[in-house]
């Protein structure tokens, strides 16, 4: 589900056209599940933050450690902790 709350952010907050589709790379290694994607902001949206706040409080409710958010110029990018494997 974190993963697309992540998707659905990139498309919200970025242009995407059928010309220009915007690239949304998901990768993953030992720190966790990382979501990419170029910066082509839409000028009309607002942002009020609190989706990337809810999903850091939950990963950090769960245990997981914490998620990782970096904005530049060009890139944006979300590492997400794998989370703790549970007791059977």
């Amino acid at each position: 589900m974190s993963l697309l709350t992540l998707v659905e952010n990139a498309l919200k907050h970025n242009v995407a056209t059928r010309n220009a589709p915007l690239d949304i790379r998901i990768s993953a290694d030992e720190s966790g599940i990382t979501i990419t994607n170029p910066v082509r902001p839409v000028l009309s949206v607002e942002s009020s933050g609190i989706g990337l706040s809810n999903l850091s409080s939950r990963f950090g409710l769960a245990g997981a450690g914490t998620v990782v958010v970096s904005n530049t110029d060009d890139v944006f990018t979300v590492t997400l902790p794998w989370l703790p494997e549970r007791a059977a």
